[in-house]
This record gives structure tokens, sequence and C-alpha cells, in this order.
């Protein structure tokens, strides 16, 4: 189920910002996909200053977020709440960064791709360290502001 939605989401994405996008008389390819990756580590900012509500705000109303243990909030309440339980303090530190955007066609939609660290303060790291990837589907809105439409995490295995 995982695996079809990400494929869905990234065919619907994947086609080159070249053409009908609206900002191409102004913005050239890179610039676009700078824009995103840019929104995408606004989010991240956000997120580490204002924690479940940094992160609920950059959803759209109808996104949604695939997690670890394969449940898929939607909706602002329903991640709300997933993130609460899952990041209940501050000792817990996850952070992220881009390394990839590609929008539609129309620019009205975009993914970004890039990889993520979690580890706890404080605490033996080891212990508590992960990293992985992560894929986020962004949504154009009215106001040109983006917003996330899905979001889905993988880890990545522990090195022995």
């Amino acid at each position: 189920m995982r695996r079809c939605l990400v494929l869905l989401l990234l065919a619907a994405c994947s086609a080159s910002s070249s053409g009908g996008t609206p900002y191409a008389d102004t913005m050239t390819t890179a610039e676009l996909r700078e824009w995103v990756m840019q929104a995408d580590r606004d989010f991240n900012s956000d997120f580490a200053k204002r924690r479940t509500e940094g992160w609920v705000a950059w959803f759209d109303t109808a996104g949604v977020q695939v997690t670890n243990e394969g449940e898929v909030p939607k909706g602002h309440d329903a991640i709300r709440a997933y993130m609460a339980k899952s990041f209940p303090d501050t000792a817990q530190i996850l952070a992220w960064r881009p390394t990839m955007a590609e929008l539609s066609a129309d620019g009205t939609m975009a993914y970004t791709i890039g990889t993520w660290d979690f580890h706890m303060r404080g605490r033996d790291s080891a212990a508590s360290s992960a990293t992985g990837h992560y894929l986020t589907v962004w949504r154009r809105q009215a106001d040109n502001s983006w917003k996330v439409l899905a979001d889905i995490g993988t880890t990545h295995p522990k090195k022995q």
C-alpha cells in the first residue's frame, strides 16, 4: 500500500517544470526547485521552534502523514495527535535537509526528497539516534505558499 501511494505521488509530480509553469517567465527551473526546497527548510525550522504546532501548520488541510507504524493520519487534528504522541518533549531532536525537488508542469505540485536525523538530547546518542530519507509532496496554495500534501520517511538500518 505504502509503495503504491509513493509511486502515485511521484508520477503525479515528476513532470518537468518547464512549459506551463505560471512563473516560467520570471523563474528558471533551478529557481523553482529552490523555492520548494526553501519551503522544506522553513518547515524544518518551524518544527524546531514550535514543535507539533510548527509541524501541523505546514500541512495542507487534506494532508496525510504516513508513519513508520503504518498509520496514515489525515488532516490537522489527526496529524497533531500523532505528532504530540511521537514527540512529547523537546529532548527529541528531528532535523531534515532537502537534497532535491521537482515540480509538476503547471507548477501547482512538487516533491522534495532529503535526509533526516533523529537523536535524544542529553541521552546516549548511539542508543537513541536514527537516520533516513523522506519524500514530501507539496501543493501550491492560492497565496503561492507551499503546504505539505503527503509526507513519508524511511529509516536506514543501523550500522553494525
